[in-house]
């Protein structure tokens, strides 16, 4: 998925308890945290290379459980397309210190909480998963830096 916006819901950030330094704006204005010229590089990539990339709304959460079926009935009604742990401290870091941010997001937990079933996802499974897609992320990578 990319990225396009997110929700922090993990009751901090990076920049919290800084001592305070006049040179520096802690205030950072968080309305376009991801830049929108690699957003459409990297969703163009996708759609010259037949690669179903979608785009969507990340929302941050802190781990290390999983949502249960009410938080992500909630996440959903708050427009998360996705929830992980991790990604928006760095990306509050990257916009402070002024880095262009592309957003890109492996989904593989995909909201199992709310099948009508017994089965549990197990992280170890899911960690499985993450070698196929993390050669073809490596690529989409790749490709995409050539293009910048």
């Amino acid at each position: 998925m990319i990225i396009e916006d997110n929700i922090n819901l993990m009751n901090n950030n990076p920049l919290f308890g800084f001592k305070y330094n006049s040179d520096y704006d802690y205030f950072l204005d968080m309305g376009s945290p991801y830049n929108k010229d690699l957003i459409k590089i990297i969703h163009c990539f996708g759609e010259e290379n037949n690669i179903g990339l979608r785009k969507g709304t990340y929302a941050g959460v802190i781990g290390p459980v999983l949502e249960t079926k009410a938080e992500i009935k909630m996440l959903m009604s708050l427009g998360a397309d996705a929830v992980g742990m991790s990604t928006i401290p760095e990306v509050i870091m990257a916009n402070f210190l002024n880095i262009d941010v592309l957003g890109i997001s492996h989904i593989r937990n995909i909201i199992s909480h709310l099948r009508e079933t017994d089965n549990i996802f197990k992280h170890s499974e899911g960690f499985k998963r993450e070698n196929i897609i993390g050669k073809r992320l490596a690529k989409i990578i790749e490709k995409i830096l050539e293009k910048i």
